[in-house]
């Protein structure tokens, strides 16, 4: 099987290498020129607690005719780009391609849709633990398992994806309750990603604040009212016990939306607390500690957009400063 990864961001390369060490065919597409060409260039680097790996790596491009051969895409993109990406990969999808989503939120199985007949859909979610350290270098911060389900009636396409992951050493399972899945993993993202990102800490260390606890469930609680609202089963009767079972199994990991931050990118928590709150309007509910959480994390990204700003302008006139003294 031919693979693309949509995406060299931490779980893209993660699952980039594991797929090479199992012999699979993978290409990586990315939409900067600089960036394919640094990880053609040096490969892949993937760190944990035992070892660093080194795996050379050529096969990077952001041309989407190159990887026309593909039949399993795996999307890895921030939420707010799956429509961009889908329509930059338009091109190379086959009539027997399939596309796989393992991006955090909801709301990206609608956006495929547009674009990408359903049947050829596939969905999961994956607790592996990533951290990126650099472009293709990445800090594996916990192995977890990764869960697959289907969007519409392609039980043979899932169950084929599942035995490539498991022969990759990624632990996977099939599951019938996707939405459920989906809905869970939306849970303990909306807890552990806002958390750390505002308090600048590991998954980890959110475990040692017992102030916390009581915002945690108020979290929880607003996104289950949603789910039995829609009649969601979630995977597990006490999410606040999974999210510490998560913060342990993922200690030394990093975020996403914490990872963002520190980048002074744009995160994705309207795709994740941003999504509950819509979630709940539309079915007549309120979810205000989510609503709180929202504008908070998109409060700090734009202070933290400010002091670059303030930073860059800085330098400058440090810069023009020791200019004009050496005109005298």
């Amino acid at each position: 099987m031919n693979v693309t990864i949509v995406g060299p961001g931490a779980m893209g390369c993660l699952f980039a290498f594991l797929l090479i060490r199992s012999h699979i065919n993978v290409w990586i597409l990315d939409y900067k020129k600089e960036r394919a060409e640094f990880i053609r260039k040096n490969g892949l680097k993937i760190e944990d607690i035992d070892d660093c790996y080194h795996q050379p790596f050529s096969s990077i491009t952001v041309d989407p005719e190159k990887i026309h051969e593909t039949d399993l895409f795996i999307v890895c993109v921030k939420a707010y780009d799956t429509t961009k990406a889908i329509q930059g990969i338009s091109s190379a999808i086959r009539d027997n391609s399939v596309i796989l989503t393992l991006q955090n939120g909801i709301g990206n199985i609608e956006q495929m849709e547009r674009f990408v007949d359903r049947n050829r859909i596939v969905a999961g979610v994956t607790a592996q633990g990533s951290t990126s350290l650099g472009w293709g270098h990445v800090r594996y911060a916990g192995k977890g398992k990764t869960l697959l389900g289907m969007v519409d009636n392609n039980k043979e396409i899932v169950y084929k994806i599942t035995q490539i992951f498991n022969n990759a050493n990624i632990e996977t399972e099939i599951t019938d309750n996707l939405i459920g899945a989906l809905w869970t993993k939306l849970i303990v993202n909306a807890v552990i990603n806002p958390l750390t990102a505002l308090l600048r800490v590991t998954n980890g260390e959110l475990l040692k604040f017992s102030s916390l606890e009581i915002i945690m469930k108020k979290i929880i609680n607003e996104a289950e009212t949603v789910a039995q609202q829609k009649n969601i089963t979630l995977l597990y009767p006490n999410i606040f016990e999974r999210i510490q079972l998560v913060c342990k199994a993922t200690a030394p990991n990093r975020s996403s939306t914490l990872q963002d931050i520190l980048k002074g990118k744009k995160t994705e928590i309207e795709y994740i607390n941003g999504a509950i709150v819509r979630e709940a309007i539309k079915n007549g509910l309120r979810a205000p500690f989510n609503e709180a959480i929202t504008y908070l994390i998109h409060s700090v990204e734009q202070l933290e957009i400010h002091f670059r700003d303030e930073n860059y302008k800085h330098l400058n006139r440090e810069a023009e400063l020791g200019n004009n003294k050496n005109r005298f």
